[in-house]
């Protein structure tokens, strides 16, 4: 609950003109925090659909000569060097998540050349295995010690779940020729993913490939996206899963910050292991947030500094960042076990948890809201 409270609040505190990625130091609509994470936890806590849609158009006409989008879309910005590329794959995502959860089809009419136009910026950079490899720009994933260099297990498994809505485009656009274009290039990560970053010596994937060479180094964000989007089989996410949490066989791992915890919170609930996403979100949140007193989610795990290049150093963190505060939208929506079957919410399936606590969880959609308890696990 109070982990719950600190994530919505921080949601409204960031809800202004604009969406922002904190009140407090650079108060701007940085395009991948509010993509992946403010929209959904809006639209689980409020049901609003009027900022969401403000934020998608500002993002919109920021697109730059290269394909992709500003970093921050509400202040000019031309640079374009350090562009986050991934930022604009989140962009994508996140257009394909407003129509499923508003049911508008202008949303898809209108941007779907901007869409189409983040993938164009992309194939340049796809090997022959079909995968992306040596990103330029920015490539962030997370502020987290993860390695881009190379092929990116990382970075192609945002690329894959990009693809993935893409087609869901395609698909309402009737676009035949993309669409066989898109499914071709799912088809070629599928085939090739797993291969090219397991290691069977360390019983998890591998960050980067490079040469032909695995990194030394292992992460959340590299392991746990490829869980999320289904780039692992059944057997090969059981023992991924064990190495990070249960066996615990790894001696060192980069632990993801809260922004990118989104992926990992919603790859253990896809595979099963909702339990361990509560253990994170007590062990993180609720001990390094709540337990120090906060009332809003802090930006990172650290307060006064960052681990993010390996070594520590010290430099203020906000304690008011929208992109840590996806237990917002978790709590609400994976609790329950919602899924949206067809677009604005006209169909959808719930499979509330069975948990150790009773709960009550209202969800709002544009039809109604959605309303669950469960009492000793009923």
């Amino acid at each position: 609950n109070s982990v719950f409270a600190i994530s919505r609040a921080t949601l409204r505190l960031c809800s202004n003109e604009f969406l922002m990625d904190t009140p407090w130091r650079e108060a701007l609509q940085w395009l991948g925090d509010v993509a992946s994470v403010t929209l959904p936890g809006i639209y689980a806590c409020f049901g609003d659909t009027a900022l969401p849609g403000r934020f998608l158009r500002m993002a919109a006409a920021t697109q730059l000569p290269t394909g992709l989008f500003s970093n921050i879309s509400n202040r000019l910005s031309l640079g374009w060097a350090g562009v986050i590329p991934d930022y604009s794959l989140w962009w994508v995502q996140g257009l394909w998540n407003h129509y499923r959860y508003t049911g508008e089809e202008r949303w898809i009419h209108e941007y779907y050349p901007q869409a189409l136009r983040v993938l164009d910026a992309h194939l340049t950079y796809l090997n022959e295995r079909g995968l992306i490899e040596d990103i330029p720009y920015w490539p962030f994933i997370d502020w987290a010690w993860v390695e881009k260099r190379g092929e990116c297990a990382a970075y192609n498994a945002i690329f894959y779940g990009t693809l993935e809505s893409l087609e869901g485009m395609a698909m309402l656009k009737k676009d035949d020729y993309n669409l066989r274009r898109v499914r071709s290039m799912k088809e070629q990560i599928q085939s090739v993913f797993q291969k090219r970053f397991f290691s069977p010596a360390r019983g998890c994937l591998v960050d980067v490939r490079v040469d032909e060479e695995w990194s030394d180094r292992v992460s959340e964000h590299a392991n746990f996206a490829a869980i999320n989007w289904g780039l692992c089989d059944a057997r090969t996410t059981q023992a991924i899963i064990s190495a990070f949490y249960e066996k615990k066989t790894l001696a060192k791992f980069t632990e993801a910050q809260p922004f990118f915890m989104n992926v990992v919170l919603h790859a253990l609930d896809r595979a099963g292991r909702f339990d361990l996403a509560l253990r994170l979100i007590r062990e993180r949140w609720g001990q390094r947030m709540v337990a120090k007193g906060a009332t809003s989610t802090f930006e990172e795990w650290y307060q006064n500094g960052s681990w993010r290049d390996g070594t520590f150093t010290g430099f203020l963190r906000t304690h008011s960042h929208a992109w840590s505060a996806c237990p917002a939208k978790f709590l609400v929506a994976n609790l329950i076990g919602l899924e949206i079957l067809k677009p604005g919410c006209s169909e959808v399936s719930v499979k509330p948890k069975k948990t150790g606590f009773d709960y009550d969880v209202a969800y709002p959609t544009p039809r109604g809201l959605i309303s669950v308890s469960c009492r000793s696990g009923r």
